[in-house]
């Protein structure tokens, strides 16, 4: 009997055991519970406090590499505000200027400076600009009839202000040394007291003072009409802006720029300065540019190297005359060479490139040079040749629109690069306009009596009005 009660009690306990196995092991309401299959791992049987859960038997995942963020770089410095107003002027050309008042082939296209503040009428100018890797050039031309050198003041004498800033970057704040600029005034002639002729500004490299003296600034001043010795018509101020004396400054590059505005200011009374033109005269920033010499208003575009227009055979040059039926002179060669005055544009601003000096060599008489102003001897056309000539024929066509103009047109003869109506010979010169747009034959026996001699250089100008004309052929013979 007790062998019957223990064979019981011994299968009471082992059913009890496997009911709790099971128990354990099914899904039961126990949310935090993980099964073996979950888990990836296995569960040895007995109560869930004794239960162990053996590691995976497959190899972990192999950690992945840290993320490298880039370096963080500075962001670029936002582009330079331009005001609405800039000018741009025509490009400077590429080449090394002599600074002795004589206006170099290697200069580029004129501008004219002829707003001035108010609309005060006073003194204008012309300027011509060239680059190397040195300097900036400038040659200005000033109109000014009141000639004053002896204000006590010197900024309230006639005189010319140039502004540059070196690294191109408009800019109202003179203080910013990271943009080094200059003022410069060059007077148009030495005072009675202290002969000072140029004064200089600026932040960079320069002594600002009114006796600045030589600071290593080369320059030049002329008369603009030969002769005129007390400046009653005006001057010339030629000049190079070493960029060495500009500590700091973007090195000079073709197709780089330059910032620049110029003053001329006229004194017209010996009182005060009564006039001033500015690139921007209405601009209230410029005006008060002794405060502000960095807030310029021109950007100066630096180009290549120059061609030289020249006079050569093409399609209908040398005998565009001759193919209209004229016949050839006689006597003389048609003259060629290179192509002077107003070679880089005519009426027009900026100039206009079409109707410029070539206009009148080109062997086309559709097209016509339109001269820049009326009877002015810094706007013209003509002929350089490599040796003098004596003339023994002139053929001109008038332009067809204004034939009244060949009223008082002329040919000029001289020997140096400068052409002045006052001193140059007049060889010829029309007392009458014309009648139709075609050729007009003038041979020797026409010329101006002794005249004749042999030049180097020959100019068509008109002192009574504008010097318009289609087409120029001059026939000739070496001196």
């Amino acid at each position: 009997m007790k062998k019957v009660i223990s064979l019981l009690l011994m299968i009471a306990l082992v059913l009890a055991t496997m009911s709790l196995a099971t128990a354990c092991n099914s899904g039961s309401s126990d949310t935090g519970s993980t099964t073996a299959a979950d888990a990836g791992a296995t569960t040895v049987g007995g109560t869930d406090a004794a239960a162990t859960t053996l590691a995976p038997t497959t190899a972990a995942p192999a950690t992945a590499a840290p993320v490298t963020e880039p370096p963080t770089t500075a962001a670029p410095p936002p582009p330079a505000t331009w005001p609405d107003n800039m000018v741009t002027l025509p490009t400077a050309p590429k080449a090394t200027i002599t600074i002795d008042g004589v206006k170099d082939d290697g200069y580029g296209a004129a501008y004219q400076e002829t707003k001035t503040r108010n609309d005060t009428p006073g003194a204008t100018g012309t300027l011509y600009s060239a680059w190397d890797d040195k300097n900036i050039y400038y040659y200005l031309e000033v109109k000014d009839t009141t000639p004053n050198h002896e204000a006590t003041n010197v900024y309230e004498r006639d005189c010319v202000e140039f502004f540059i800033n070196w690294n191109s970057t408009p800019d109202e704040d003179s203080s910013d040394s990271s943009h080094p600029y200059w003022q410069i005034r060059i007077a148009s002639a030495p005072s009675a007291d202290d002969g000072v002729q140029i004064s200089c500004g600026g932040n960079s490299g320069l002594v600002a003072d009114n006796n600045a003296g030589d600071v290593g600034i080369p320059f030049k001043i002329a008369p603009l009409v030969a002769g005129d010795t007390d400046l009653k018509q005006g001057y010339i101020i030629e000049v190079a802006m070493p960029i060495a004396l500009a500590p700091g400054a973007t090195p000079l590059k073709e197709g780089g720029s330059v910032v620049v505005d110029f003053q001329i200011a006229d004194n017209q009374d010996g009182s005060t300065r009564g006039s001033q033109a500015f690139l921007v005269p209405d601009d209230d920033m410029v005006d008060n540019q002794w405060q502000w010499p960095n807030a310029c208003r021109g950007i100066l575009p630096l180009g290549g190297v120059k061609t030289v227009a020249m006079v050569a055979a093409t399609k209908y040059y040398p005998d565009s005359s001759i193919t209209e039926g004229i016949a050839a002179p006689k006597d003389g060669v048609l003259l060629t060479g290179q192509v002077i005055g107003s070679v880089d544009g005519g009426w027009g601003d900026p100039p206009n490139p079409d109707t410029g000096a070539g206009a009148a060599f080109d062997g086309d008489t559709t097209t016509f040079f339109d001269p820049l102003a009326a009877s002015d001897p810094t706007t013209y056309t003509g002929l350089k040749t490599d040796k003098p000539y004596v003339l023994t024929e002139i053929r001109i066509c008038p332009r067809a629109t204004f034939l009244d103009r060949f009223n008082g047109a002329s040919i000029y003869g001289f020997n140096d690069d400068v052409f002045d109506p006052a001193t140059a010979t007049q060889i010829w010169v029309s007392d009458a306009a014309a009648d139709d747009a075609v050729f007009q034959c003038i041979t020797a026996d026409k010329f101006i009596a002794g005249t004749n001699t042999g030049f180097t250089h020959y100019a068509y100008f008109n002192l009574v009005s504008h010097g318009d004309v289609a087409e120029i052929e001059l026939y000739g013979n070496p001196k």
